[in-house]
């Protein structure tokens, strides 16, 4: 028996395969190929070892359509099944599919940036609460001085185009801004909206986004921690 007719695709359709992965900026040694049988039908799974995410192909011979694309994550949900008439289709499919799994993997998890956002809150200071009292003037240096030191930590763990500084620039103008006409609870839910929305625009992973806000508690309770204590918002 020949490799060609050891597998259930034939060469030529396991190498666009191969290429379409390299195509878009994987590596194809990170996914299994795999020829499986379901049931009578032959069927061939594409697997991302990383995440389990998965593109099968069933085949069938004699029927129509003669290809079965499912595959996960979908266009709109968790799971998709496609009728492929031609092959020309089902590389289609791969493709739609291998930009969903870019879609799924490189935006940041904005619940994750959430949960860092309750901890700031949470761990701002053992004081005793205040009662959403908003900053004196001698209080508002500091208040600069803790966005300053934040803001430049994204500036400098983040290669930025001048037009994404430009973003950054305003967002924290916007956090200094705040800190003038609102009580100091109301300003930490500003700086940590701030801060998920800076994560979305400027697409930053998952872990990128809890380093910022590891960061930014860090930073609040040096700075400002003998002046708030902020419980988590309900």
């Amino acid at each position: 028996m020949t490799d060609s007719e050891a597998h259930h695709l034939l060469g030529s359709q396991r190498n666009q395969i191969f290429t379409t992965l390299q195509n878009r900026g994987f590596a194809p040694a990170d996914f299994d190929l795999q020829d499986i049988v379901i049931g009578e039908q032959e069927a061939v799974r594409l697997v991302q070892k990383a995440t389990n995410y998965h593109f099968q192909i069933t085949i069938r011979r004699f029927s129509t359509p003669p290809f079965v694309a499912t595959y996960s994550p979908g266009s709109e949900f968790s799971s998709e099944i496609q009728s492929c008439a031609t092959w020309s289709d089902v590389v289609m499919n791969l493709e739609f599919w291998v930009s969903y799994i870019l879609r799924e993997t490189e935006a940041p998890d904005l619940w994750d940036g959430l949960e860092g956002g309750n901890q700031l809150l949470q761990d701002a200071t053992d004081e005793q609460p205040s009662d959403n009292l908003p900053f004196t003037q001698a209080e508002l240096p500091k208040v600069r001085e803790c966005l300053e030191n934040i803001k430049e930590y994204v500036l400098k763990t983040h290669e930025l185009s001048e037009a994404q500084i430009k973003i950054v620039d305003a967002r924290f103008e916007y956090m200094e801004e705040a800190a003038t006409r609102l009580g100091r609870k109301d300003w930490i839910n500003i700086v940590i909206s701030g801060l998920l929305g800076l994560a979305t625009t400027l697409t930053f992973s998952g872990d990128s986004t809890r380093d910022l806000f590891q960061f930014a508690g860090q930073v609040v309770r040096q700075l400002l921690g003998t002046m708030l204590y902020l419980a988590s918002p309900h």
